[in-house]
């Protein structure tokens, strides 16, 4: 799931909803950062992409890169609402999951999946939205 920053704080409900609904094997979180915070470790689980971790040319490193690489899972969930010099659609090429799902504020090419939130603006909500609507598509119901 890519997230910037400043939804970093929900990153804990978001997990606990996907936990539940989803069921993943496995639950990523890419966030869009100025900084790592001093009090984060940057894991399997949550790996932060910063100015820093461009070259000069605005190529990711090579250690980025691979991280970035291995996130191979089936389902990529695009959240971040930063389209800043194209810094979402550069991650999100780099993501070689399956199905990708965005939302309607970014690079729709991008995506498998495009779904318009409306005005809400909360992310577990926003993934509530996303969940029910796979379900509607699969024919599950809930």
């Amino acid at each position: 799931i890519l997230v910037d920053e400043n939804q970093k704080k929900s990153i804990k409900e978001m997990e606990s909803f996907l936990k539940t609904s989803f069921n993943p094997k496995r639950l990523r979180f890419i966030v869009l950062s100025d900084v790592v915070p001093e009090n984060v470790l940057q894991s399997d689980f949550m790996v932060f992409v910063q100015k820093e971790d461009f070259n000069k040319l605005g190529v990711l490193k090579n250690e980025k890169e691979e991280i970035l690489k291995s996130f191979s899972d089936d389902i990529f969930i695009n959240l971040s609402n930063n389209n800043e010099d194209m810094l979402n659609d550069y991650i999100a090429s780099y993501i070689k999951s399956s199905f990708k799902i965005g939302h309607s504020a970014v690079n729709m090419n991008m995506h498998d999946l495009v779904l318009d939130y409306g005005i809400e603006k909360n992310d577990v909500e926003r993934l509530k939205i996303l969940y029910k609507y796979i379900l509607m598509l699969s024919g599950g119901k809930k």
